[in-house]
């Protein structure tokens, strides 16, 4: 103690000035600490009053629409919310309990904003509420049946596209199957009967030829106003007319009656000269004649052959066609149905081979035929002049054949023939330099005779007989058995009827739709929220008139490629699938009451088909349930098409013409039946109301779904829109009376300002805080969002 006391003296005050300088400094950070906690504690306060203000306003949400539909709008007063807000935020910074307010914390401001962006018509608002609604409405209804469903589309979706790819085509490949097979039809109707006129080779003698052209020159030579035996007649009748001139003194009677004998047998001579000479000229001119006619058969048989042989390559052409477009198919495995359903097809092209059976004989027949015809073509072209050659012949040659009235014809012609060997050399030089032509024509003949003989027709007709039967073979015609045209019969008729049932139950749907006035108000009012709303009228796609069975299933086969895109894992599609669950349960859709057998009005009202508005968004009264059974038809015909290849009804025609008709036959009448149970008014016993999800399909078979599953089925294919979404809020807009639901907030923004009153030293918080100070006083601001 006395050493402290000497220190002291000895440092003469310094040690007092250095005690304060550390004082100060302890002080500041002090007073600064001090107020640095009491804003904390200010800033604290200060959020939970604006957290409790916000959570306050939104705690009062529209009863109604959370009653009926598990979704959460403010329901309150707007112009009162800030009022609200700042006695909300006062209460929670001033306490009302006995203890010290350190922070002194005063509001000086209190704001409130609705956010307008965070409305139902946001559709990422409104879809996680009903995402947080379905999880409590929906898991229940979701079981493995649906999960199997879900994963059978997903794993076949290619090949049910493969499958509808095809079936559209049915009319193209049957046009090509068709225009194959008229084409083979007409070889066979060219072939049919096709017999060949033969050259009767030995009418066409050269030694004959020769020996008629003699003859019937030497008629034309005789008995020709020029000719010997006209002359001598002309000489008798001369000398008897002159003696028969004379007077009866002068007249020799006995002289008069020889002329008289000599004429009648110089005319009995002519005629047996002329009727010899015409006889031979009728054979050379039937010789002619007979050659001309197996030239002119032989012409329009070529004919026939050529169109045959044109219609077997139309065939092949055709069958050509059908590969390429077969095999342009995209398909899987021989195990999947579109793989199957392209074997099947591929069974109806005709193999090359089989054409090659056709047409190589064909093209040998037609080689050989074509080799015939030049032939006989080259016969006739060669002796028709021949035969129409009028030869001159020395008169002289003449006097040497002593014909006389008692030769005969037989005679007449030795004479004639034999004269040639007699006749002065003179007369036979004369008679060669004429009949020589002929001789070398005869030559031509001859040679062209020969080689026609050589062409083997028989030959040819055996092979054009040949390919006729091929082309009656079952490798061509794919005939169908007796039995299979009447179960092809069959089918068809029931096609007709279940098509006629399809039509009907839409017409009868029209009708009724359209004859339902009560609903008018109401579709009327959904109008009038939706233009208020800028909602698109109808997300409905446009249906094609129809007016077949095909034209109806080919309208269900466009559907494929983008309906079955949403089918995915149910991982993926889980939120979806949630919300579709929230659909069927919460706003709801009802089970038809029989459309087909009664006049189920209620059937067509909106409270019980608001599933189908949400879906397609007519305003026109009944529309939405016609629309959603018109899906359902097209739905089933695509399920059914997928079946109908694997059905004991279809399959007996695999490998026929038939084939995709009976595809489709049989798609038509099942989905008529389908249409039949789905709209049963039994709905107390499930099995009378629901049909296999896929026939014939032994992992779905046992699975069967109802309307209402089709319709969960339909929603998670339909793609999501902003107008589906305007119209769920349309529709509980409509349900609860609430106006103007879609501008009804589920966010709010509450601000808060406050202040606190520093006690130490203001320009040193300023520096460490955030907060605005003015003189001695900070001024605090929060916010706070509270959202549904």
């Amino acid at each position: 103690m006395k050493r402290i006391k000497n220190f002291f003296k000895k440092q003469q005050g310094s040690v007092s000035i250095y005690f304060l300088v550390v004082n100060l400094g302890f002080f500041i950070f002090s007073s600064v600490l001090i107020d640095y906690m009491r804003v904390m504690v200010a800033e604290r306060n200060l959020e939970h009053a604006t957290k409790a203000a916000a959570a306050s306003i939104m705690s009062d949400y529209d009863d109604k629409v959370l009653d009926k539909f598990n979704v959460f709008v403010y329901g309150g007063d707007v112009s009162k919310a800030e009022s609200l807000a700042t006695e909300i935020s006062q209460d929670n910074i001033v306490s009302d309990e006995n203890f010290y307010n350190i922070a002194e914390l005063n509001l000086k401001k209190t704001s409130v904003e609705f956010s307008k962006d965070k409305t139902l018509l946001n559709d990422k608002t409104l879809e996680n509420q009903l995402l947080e609604a379905g999880k409590y409405t929906s898991l229940l209804t979701l079981g493995d049946d649906f999960v199997k469903i879900i994963g059978f589309f997903k794993d076949n979706k290619e090949s049910i596209e493969n499958t509808g790819d095809i079936v559209s085509q049915k009319d193209k490949i049957e046009a090509l199957i068709k225009k194959r097979d008229d084409s083979i039809e007409d070889f066979k109707k060219q072939v049919t009967n096709l017999t060949f006129k033969s050259l009767e080779f030995e009418k066409l003698s050269t030694e004959k030829l020769w020996k008629d052209k003699v003859l019937a020159s030497h008629r034309d030579n005789l008995v020709g106003k020029e000719g010997p035996e006209q002359q001598k007649l002309d000489d008798l009748d001369k000398q008897l007319k002159e003696e028969e001139a004379k007077s009866e003194e002068e007249k020799d009677e006995k002289l008069i009656n020889n002329y008289k004998i000599a004429i009648k047998k110089q005319k009995n001579v002519i005629e047996l000269i002329d009727l010899t000479g015409k006889k031979a000229d009728e054979r050379l001119t039937a010789a002619l004649s007979s050659v001309t006619k197996v030239k002119e058969d032989a012409e329009k048989k070529m004919e026939k052959l050529k169109l045959a042989n044109e219609a077997l390559g139309k065939a092949n052409e055709s069958n050509e066609e059908l590969k390429e477009l077969i095999n342009s198919y995209q398909t899987g495995g021989a195990d999947t149905s579109d793989g199957q359903l392209k074997e099947s097809l591929n069974a109806m092209i005709i193999k090359q081979e089989v054409f090659d059976k056709m047409q190589k004989p064909m093209a040998s027949a037609i080689k050989e035929f074509n080799t015939y015809q030049g032939y006989v073509s080259g016969i006739e072209l060669t002796l028709k002049p021949y035969v129409e050659l009028k030869v001159r012949i020395g008169i002289g040659t003449f006097y040497l054949l002593a014909i006389n009235s008692e030769d005969n014809e037989a005679t007449i012609e030795k004479k004639i023939n034999d004269s040639y060997q007699t006749i002065e050399a003179k007369a036979l030089a004369e008679t060669i330099l004429v009949i020589g032509i002929g001789t070398q024509i005869l030559k031509a003949v001859e040679a062209d005779v020969e080689l026609a003989k050589k062409v083997d027709i028989v030959k040819a007709k055996k092979e054009i007989d040949a390919a006729k039967k091929q082309s009656e073979s079952q490798s061509v015609t794919h005939e169908l058995t007796d039995k299979q045209k009447e179960e092809k019969k069959k089918l068809q008729d029931d096609e007709n009827t279940g098509y006629t049932d399809l039509m009907t139950t839409l017409s009868k749907a029209n009708s009724i739709a359209t004859s339902i006035g009560s609903d008018s108000k109401t579709y009327s009012q959904l109008s009038a929220i939706m233009t208020e709303m800028n909602g698109a009228t109808s997300d409905a796609g446009k249906t094609e008139a129809n007016n077949s069975a095909f034209k109806l299933v080919k309208q269900a086969m466009k559907m494929i490629p983008t309906y079955f895109n949403e089918f995915s894992s149910v991982e993926k599609i889980r939120n979806k699938i949630l919300i579709n669950e929230y659909y069927l349960n919460t706003i709801g859709s009802n089970q038809p009451e029989d459309l087909i057998s009664g006049d189920m009005y209620k059937d067509f009202l909106f409270d019980n088909k608001k599933v189908e508005y949400i879906m397609y968004g007519s305003h026109e009264v009944g529309a939405n349930y016609t629309m959603a059974l018109m899906e359902i038809i097209c739905f089933r015909i695509i399920l059914n098409i997928i079946a109908a290849f694997k059905s004991p009804l279809v399959t007996p025609f695999k490998g026929t013409p038939f084939f995709l008709g009976a595809m489709v036959a049989y798609t038509i009448v099942q989905t008529s039946k389908d249409i039949v149970k789905l709209t049963s008014k039994d709905s107390k016993t499930r099995i009378n109301r629901s049909v296999p999800i896929i026939n014939e399909f032994r992992s779905l078979k046992d699975i069967t779904v109802t309307y209402k599953d089709h319709l969960r089925l339909m929603l998670l294919a339909h793609p999501r829109t902003d107008s589906q979404y305007k119209r769920v809020i349309a529709v509980m807009e409509k349900q609860t009376d609430v106006e103007k639901l879609y501008e009804k907030s589920t966010q709010v923004k509450v601000t808060n300002t406050a202040e606190v009153e520093l006690w130490f030293l203001p320009k040193a918080m300023e520096v460490i805080s955030n907060g605005k100070v003015r003189g001695r006083k900070m001024e605090l601001t929060n916010t706070k969002y509270s959202s549904y």
